[in-house]
């Protein structure tokens, strides 16, 4: 069995840091405030140490998982 960490990696334009890989560092359920409901997100970190809260949405084309060996090997996606 081989285990890697798990980045995401907004490749819009608008996502905060676009481009750049962030650690997944937990799957949390988050309530952003009392008006709305809670959500599914995942935890990351960049390298800089700043963390985020972003929603799991399946339906999105707005960022991708990829693999630490994707990192090394310099396969990142674009920013679409």
């Amino acid at each position: 069995m081989n285990i890697d960490k798990a980045y995401f990696l907004g490749i819009h334009p608008y996502h905060n840091k676009s481009g750049v890989p962030a650690e997944i560092i937990g799957v949390n359920i988050v309530k952003p405030d009392d008006n709305l409901p809670p959500r599914l997100c995942y935890h990351i970190r960049w390298h800089d140490l700043t963390e985020d809260y972003v929603p799991v949405n399946s339906d999105t084309k707005s960022y991708e998982i990829i693999s630490f060996e994707d990192i090394l090997s310099g396969n990142i996606p674009k920013i679409k």
